[in-house]
């Protein structure tokens, strides 16, 4: 498993912070780390990618998509250039996520943060499902998705987007993506469970 970060150039001065901050919380993390973008992270930088997929800029759903279809991964983890670790990762929980999406096939997506948290919580306590028609139960925040999953959502938002702002997002943004993302996952049979501690604790740089 890989945690994938779509970004661009526009968004280039997150980069090093981002590093930065996954190096000091989660120093040992075991997954890739791998950026989309149009342009290469700089190498003066002691702190490096593991991998950087070239692309053109053609938006945030666009760009993931550009990496999910050549790779036959089953799970990845999507974090955002701006969505910075502040905090000790939860990797245990990180790996009770992945067994359970492992085990239980109809699990398209694992929301590690709480935004929002589970609508319906199970006896563990610490995660539940998110029900249908939840706000932003598609999130940018820390998640383990279903590749499959993932990339059928994604290719439905660039198949079907509108040529307006109707949703108050340009189509194909990360903010287009939650909204029009969740309103379409109520047609899904996947079920999305989301945790309701932070797992991978991070603040919104919001840059």
């Amino acid at each position: 498993m890989n945690i994938i970060i779509p970004s661009c150039r526009n968004y280039r001065q997150c980069w090093e912070p981002w590093l930065a901050f996954q190096n000091h919380w989660w120093p040992e993390c075991p997954y890739r780390v791998i950026l989309i973008s149009d342009m290469s992270p700089s190498s003066d930088n002691p702190l490096q990618f593991h991998e950087w997929f070239a692309t053109e800029d053609m938006g945030f759903c666009a760009n993931l998509l550009a990496w999910l279809l050549p790779h036959k991964e089953e799970f990845v983890i999507v974090m955002l250039d701006d969505h910075w670790i502040c905090g000790p990762v939860d990797e245990y929980r990180i790996s009770a996520g992945v067994m359970a999406a492992m085990q239980f096939r109809d699990i398209g997506c694992f929301r590690l943060h709480p935004s929002p948290g589970p609508t319906t919580p199970f006896e563990s306590g610490w995660h539940g499902a998110s029900d249908p028609h939840t706000p932003y139960r598609i999130s940018t925040a820390p998640s383990i998705w279903r590749v499959s999953y993932l990339t059928k959502l994604l290719e439905l938002l660039e198949r079907d987007k509108p040529d307006d702002k109707q949703y108050g997002f340009k189509p194909g943004t990360a903010g287009y993506f939650e909204i029009v993302g969740s309103l379409m996952s109520m047609t899904f049979p996947e079920t999305i469970l989301a945790s309701s501690v932070p797992v991978i604790p991070f603040i919104n740089s919001a840059i």
